[in-house]
């Protein structure tokens, strides 16, 4: 395509969208202009209700900023609930003989070796791996015991 091409491809897009906003401005003037005044009338009762009813917003409070003492209560609650959760899936491994499983999983993941120093997402996730070890029908699945060359349970 030459440059001449180019430049009346141009024109000619300028004239047609040139044509549409005349069309659109022309095709606005007549429905203002058509309106009828009952439907005016409504709307300008409407903005008058509006006006009337205007009520200025109410000044945003300022946030409430949390004392060092109300921060420190609520990182121990969080610390303390995260200790319960981190025992209570201790204990659950040991119940059903898996605890060596979980260190296990905890060493492949990467965790901190000291299970006191898993965050609270990590022990979700070891709660979730120990729940892979309830059977269908709800019972546990505990790690056989070998003693003397034999497996039992």
């Amino acid at each position: 395509m030459t440059n001449a091409e180019r430049r009346e491809r141009r024109r000619e897009a300028a004239r047609k969208g040139l044509e549409t906003r005349r069309a659109r401005q022309a095709q606005a003037q007549q429905t203002t202009a058509t309106a009828p005044a009952s439907d005016q009338a409504d709307e300008f009762q409407q903005l008058a209700d509006r006006v009337n009813g205007y009520r200025p917003p109410e000044a945003p409070q300022p946030p409430r900023l949390e004392t060092a003492d109300e921060r420190a209560r609520r990182a121990e609650a969080a610390e303390e609930k995260r200790l319960a959760n981190l025992r209570a899936v201790l204990r659950l491994a040991q119940e059903i003989r898996r605890e060596s499983d979980l260190h296990h999983h905890a060493y492949h993941q990467r965790w901190p070796f000291s299970p006191k120093r898993w965050t609270s997402e990590q022990i979700q996730a070891a709660r979730e791996f120990l729940e892979k070890f309830r059977r269908p029908d709800g019972t546990w699945d505990p790690k056989p015991i070998r003693r003397k060359g034999k497996w039992r349970l």
